[in-house]
């Protein structure tokens, strides 16, 4: 009765995955001193500490989710566009999290130095 399938099931999991990994490179740029870039996640960070960021992280997907699901009623076309976009940002944004890493181990930062003033420069 309620049996439905995903249109973009594989599209969905690749966003998802995306989405842990920059969860998890975020968390470890955090341990080392790093600064969130995106000022509505930082104020999310700042008032509700690393477990409210990561309900947010989430539910931020999930809306994107949601919504294509909603576009896919009307154009898969559609939707398969908005979650390979958004899919092809978290890249980009993964690619970046990962360079500032490699960039911080290559590099080390003398203590006066934090690795949130490396990501603001």
């Amino acid at each position: 009765m309620f049996k439905k399938d995903v249109i973009l099931a594989q599209e969905y999991l690749g966003f998802l995955l995306l989405n842990l990994f920059d969860l998890f490179l975020t968390g470890w740029i955090f341990r080392h001193s790093g600064q969130e870039a995106n000022g509505i996640a930082a104020l999310v960070l700042k008032y509700w500490g690393l477990r409210g960021f990561a309900i947010f992280k989430f539910v931020m997907t999930a809306i994107v989710i949601v919504i294509c699901e909603v576009i896919g009623k009307y154009s898969n076309v559609r939707a398969r566009q908005l979650i390979l976009g958004a899919s092809t940002l978290y890249v980009l944004v993964v690619f970046w999290e990962i360079y500032l890493i490699f960039a911080f181990i290559l590099h080390p930062i003398q203590e006066e130095k934090s690795l949130g003033q490396l990501l603001v420069a």
